[in-house]
């Protein structure tokens, strides 16, 4: 088994909220590999991120497991907000603290992600020197998706539909209006149609039932952020 141990770290002012995850046999005065768990666009630390770190803790990794910025335990308003760029930066701050940590060597600093933290992850690996290893876990690249579209369906009118809805939403909300919210996937197999992606209908049968549903997790995000998620590219 593993020991847990709840957390902060800055992310400029940001306070982040994570748990960290320890060796049941831990000496402190050991170095360990360490692992940065990444959650999905709908998750936070409790859910599968967490049963990761956890497994590979049970398997001699530090890891931690943290919420992301605008999301979850973690500081940042707007709330909801999935901007690519700031979850990747997420990522590099988690490894900040890491660092920090004298059982930790810095030297074997690994990554992974899952489903769009898949993407940030692999993302962040390409540039940030201390990932020396990253893996995605049925990866999801956010900027294909909501350029494209699931299974590439999204025409380039109805892209640039989209970026004039996303702008005219975000003069309203300039204006003093509430922000306008999208759901990740449907709240429950009442909202499932025809045009419901198998895909789709097994995230809501993890995050929005009591498998694994969490007080944290709204499925829910900021529907201006789709402009950045459609500008956001992950080169591979």
């Amino acid at each position: 088994m593993s020991r847990k141990e709840k957390i902060t770290f800055k992310n400029g002012d940001l306070k982040m909220s994570g748990e960290l995850y320890l060796p049941d046999v831990f000496d402190a005065e050991k170095k360990y590999r360490a692992v940065v768990a990444v959650h999905p666009g709908n998750g936070v630390k409790e859910q599968v991120a967490g049963l990761y770190a956890r497994l590979l803790a049970e398997q001699g990794f530090v890891t931690l497991a943290y919420d992301a910025s605008h999301q979850g335990a973690s500081d940042g308003y707007p709330r909801y907000l999935e901007d690519p760029a700031r979850r990747v930066e997420d990522i590099r701050c988690a490894i900040d603290f890491l660092v920090t940590l004298p059982y930790v060597d810095e030297e074997r600093i690994g990554a992974f992600g899952i489903c769009a933290g898949g993407g940030y992850a692999i993302s962040c690996a390409q540039s940030e020197a201390r990932i020396q290893a990253v893996a995605g876990i049925s990866t999801w690249d956010v900027g294909d998706s909501q350029r494209n579209g699931l299974f590439r369906s999204l025409t380039k009118d109805e892209r640039r539909q989209l970026l004039r809805e996303v702008g005219a939403q975000r003069t309203r909300e300039a204006r003093g209006e509430e922000p306008l919210y999208m759901n990740y996937v449907p709240n429950s197999p009442e909202e499932f149609t025809e045009a419901t992606a198998q895909i789709s209908k097994d995230a809501s049968d993890y995050y929005c039932t009591p498998r694994a549903s969490h007080i944290n997790s709204h499925n829910k995000y900021i529907f201006s952020c789709n402009d950045r998620m459609i500008a956001w590219m992950l080169l591979v």
